[in-house]
């Protein structure tokens, strides 16, 4: 029998993976400090990941450290999203791993991503990939990897990285949500058959997988790609996505080209209006690109496979959304 993590800290824990990782450590009776920069109740650990060193692990005794927080990839960047990255996201993890080894700690659980891997590529990408992030989110989640493996076996405790594609589920704020109240509302445009596929991953598997590894003593110093077995075109999320609010989707869709110059006019309109759009060159990107990644090595070497795929899975995000 796998034993179960008695105590743990999570950062991060008030956003969409660090709430539902929460309520499912709750749920195996695991006693859950959330660390933040402001208190907000008995079981809650103040700190300012980046600026400073962390105390307060050391009381607690965590089992099991899992770091989700780090600064937020933003689309549109400033000419300081370097540095800030790095503050937050490398130093942060640093000082947090010295902490965790600090407190006793046995795991130490990284939540990184898929994009400190090579975009755009129609192959399928795993572990064995060799890196190439293109975005200061993704070198600022590299380096942070790299702090985490180094620190494996060091003072007893051993450490994972677990690279997640998109993360999509109930209360999620991003890129599909803004794709689906436009689907519903009738303002999104018919997507053509993009060849590329993107893969995607449940936030609650997500949670899951990270609670796997905390456990398993043999996945000291790996990293792990995340994903359901299936990825899916842009045009089976857009006819998916019609299918569970109940519409058909259309005989037509927008040409490439016309497309292409929807999303500028939509980057226009964001810098006008300050506003994030349903569709614009970032979204044709994501939509149009392939973005592939195999999960084989941690069900080969863990037994974990995605409970949940999309096309099952999202009908109850929509309906969990019309109940907001």
């Amino acid at each position: 029998m796998i034993p179960i993590v008695k105590r743990c800290v999570v950062t991060g824990a008030d956003g969409f993976i660090g709430t539902v990782l929460c309520r499912r450590l709750d749920a195996k009776g695991t006693r859950v400090y959330r660390l933040s920069r402001s208190a907000a109740g008995p079981d809650t650990i103040v700190a300012d990941l980046g600026r400073d060193p962390i105390a307060g692990l050391d009381a607690v005794r965590p089992e099991a450290v899992f770091h989700l927080a780090g600064r937020v990839h933003m689309l549109d960047e400033g000419p300081d999203a370097e540095v800030e990255h790095m503050r937050v996201t490398v130093e942060g993890t640093r000082y947090l791993l010295q902490a965790a080894a600090d407190a006793g700690a046995s795991a130490f659980v990284f939540f990184s991503t898929v994009a400190v891997m090579p975009e755009g590529s129609a192959s399928e990408l795993d572990e064995t990939t060799p890196t190439a992030p293109s975005t200061p989110y993704g070198r600022a989640k590299l380096r942070a990897e790299q702090l985490v493996l180094d620190m494996n076996g060091r003072r007893g405790m051993r450490t994972v990285c677990l690279r997640l594609p998109m993360v999509y589920g109930p209360g999620h704020k991003g890129q599909l949500p803004r794709m689906i109240n436009a689907i519903d509302r009738g303002v999104f445009p018919s997507l053509p058959r993009y060849p590329g596929k993107r893969s995607l991953v449940h936030v609650e598997d997500a949670a899951d997988a990270a609670i796997l590894v905390a456990q398993r003593k043999e996945a000291a110093g790996k990293v792990y790609i995340v994903a359901e077995p299936r990825a899916y075109s842009s045009r089976e999320i857009y006819e998916i996505v019609l299918k569970a609010l109940g519409r058909r989707p259309p005989g037509w869709h927008v040409p490439r080209g016309v497309l292409a110059s929807t999303a500028l006019a939509g980057d226009l309109a964001e810098r006008l209006t300050r506003r994030r759009l349903p569709f614009d060159s970032a979204a044709l990107s994501k939509l149009s690109r392939p973005a592939m990644y195999s999960a084989a090595k941690i069900e080969r070497e863990l037994g974990f496979k995605a409970a949940k795929s999309f096309e099952t899975a999202i009908p109850d995000v929509i309906s969990q959304r019309a109940a907001s």
